[in-house]
């Protein structure tokens, strides 16, 4: 098993459809995966990836990405799934992080962590397994 946490971070993107000749279709439309199945034709201003880094060891690998710019609900709900896959393939997720941005923010709000100096929790529940902590940093 290797421990790992997972980084994810949105850049911006050339706003433009590319036609893909392996898949022979256009892409560049906004792109959420499975949240997001109705054809969207808007063109995508940003992609968040998503990347695994091995704690004790030396090697990180960008595994997803998406196209257009998740709201916090959307966002906690790739980050989910990302945990939820890589404990399928193996691995054990310790933590995720990322910039603070605002979207950042309420996406950790919303996975269930808070930053109130009253009531700190820099973590949210496994979503595989109830009794373990994800941490967020």
């Amino acid at each position: 098993m290797k421990d790992i946490i997972i980084i994810f971070d949105s850049l911006a993107i050339k706003k433009e459809y590319v036609y893909d000749v392996k898949s022979m279709s256009f892409v560049g439309a906004v792109n959420f995966g499975n949240l997001n199945r109705n054809n969207n034709s808007e063109l995508a201003t940003e992609a968040l990836f998503f990347m695994a880094v091995r704690l004790k060891g030396h090697w990180k690998q960008p595994f997803d990405y998406f196209l257009g710019k998740p709201n916090g609900a959307n966002q906690a709900q790739l980050v989910k799934h990302a945990v939820s896959y890589l404990s399928e393939k193996g691995f054990i997720v310790h933590g995720v992080t990322c910039d603070g941005c605002f979207t950042n923010q309420s996406t950790a709000q919303m996975l269930g962590c808070s930053l109130d100096p009253d009531n700190i929790r820099p973590y949210f529940p496994h979503p595989e397994y109830e009794k373990e902590h994800i941490f967020s940093l």
